[in-house]
């Protein structure tokens, strides 16, 4: 049983649990703590942005690609396939994507046949010449026309 003189005779034993001076220092520390996360996560998410941009401009690239495969073995089906003009692509995040192919070179002489001729595709952000995405491969040809 607790009387007042045994509270006289210990005062430590009514301090018991957390004081006021303790929560603010707390708060304090983990405020501290959220800030000096805070740049971190913003530039997390400034990287999975990037991110995305860049794998739907891998994905366009791939599919261009294999759209040019199916263009048939013969060659000027294939420059012509080259020399469309590519509308830009939004991706999910609004992001205007431009898809760009270089001229393939096609043997003019028919004793250069069958041959394979190098397709370059790359994509960059529409007005920007910086390159996000490109692939070079070979495709297959058995005649000029």
């Amino acid at each position: 049983m607790k009387n007042a003189s045994d509270a006289i005779a210990h005062p430590d034993k009514l301090e018991q649990g957390f004081g006021l001076i303790e929560i603010i220092v707390s708060m304090f520390l983990l405020a501290l703590l959220a800030v000096a996360f805070l740049p971190v996560l913003i530039q997390s998410m400034k990287v999975t942005a990037t991110n995305v941009t860049i794998a739907a401009a891998t994905q366009l690239v791939s599919q261009d690609i294999e759209d040019a495969r199916t263009k048939g073995s013969v060659c000027a089906n294939l420059e012509a396939y080259v020399a469309e003009t590519i509308p830009p692509v939004i991706d999910g995040r609004g992001v205007s994507i431009q898809v760009h192919r270089q001229p393939v070179v096609c043997p003019s002489a028919a004793a250069g046949y069958p041959t394979s001729v190098r397709l370059s595709v790359y994509a960059t952000r529409t007005g920007d010449a910086t390159q996000l995405a490109g692939a070079t491969t070979l495709v297959s040809v058995s005649a000029r026309s």
